[in-house]
């Protein structure tokens, strides 16, 4: 996913540089969305691990406990 800031590296370029691993990657528009979509797949007793720059954990924080 792409936080929203300017200096963040694209969705693209993130799938070119993981391109040559054998995993499947899932790119999606948006941490807030990236973050619905994680909590769904895991379930009520799941956990997610957010990793990235500050600005992609605070936009994880705010959707998970809402705004400030």
């Amino acid at each position: 996913t792409q936080p929203r800031v300017g200096r963040a590296a694209s969705i693209q370029a993130l799938e070119a540089a993981l391109s040559h691993r054998k995993r499947q990657i899932q790119t999606i528009r948006g941490v807030e969305t990236a973050v619905d979509r994680a909590l769904t797949a895991v379930g009520l007793d799941g956990r997610v691990v957010i990793t990235g720059s500050f600005y992609t954990v605070q936009e994880a924080i705010e959707r998970i406990h809402g705004k400030p």
